[in-house]
């Protein structure tokens, strides 16, 4: 009589192991170091995977960090601006308001 039994362990690895009854049965060292070949191997085909999206989010990155230095030195542009037509405006009030009391 066979027994079919299935170990599901972590990371959706599945261990399929058939051995026949009464005989010596398999141990759990056995077992471990499936686990662990297979577990490795995934792990090897993930890193290869994503090795290939490297290079895309380094240009990425890139292309972020430039969006975020213009969009600093337009707020800096903009402030600056903002500024120097206060301080037009503030000199035109401040000398009109000084011409029109010498003026009477």
């Amino acid at each position: 009589m066979r027994d079919r039994s299935v170990i599901s362990i972590g990371l959706g690895i599945q261990i399929f192991h058939i051995h026949i009854l009464r005989e010596v049965p398999v141990s759990w060292h056995l077992y471990h170091g499936r686990w662990v070949f297979h577990a490795h191997s995934a792990l090897c085909r993930l890193r290869e995977h994503y090795a290939h999206y490297e290079p895309t989010l380094r240009e990425l990155k890139t292309k972020y960090e430039s969006a975020m230095k213009e969009k600093m030195l337009t707020r800096l542009e903009r402030d600056r601006a903002v500024g120097q037509a206060a301080n037009a405006v503030k000199g035109v009030s401040l000398g009109s308001a000084g011409a029109s009391k010498t003026g009477k």
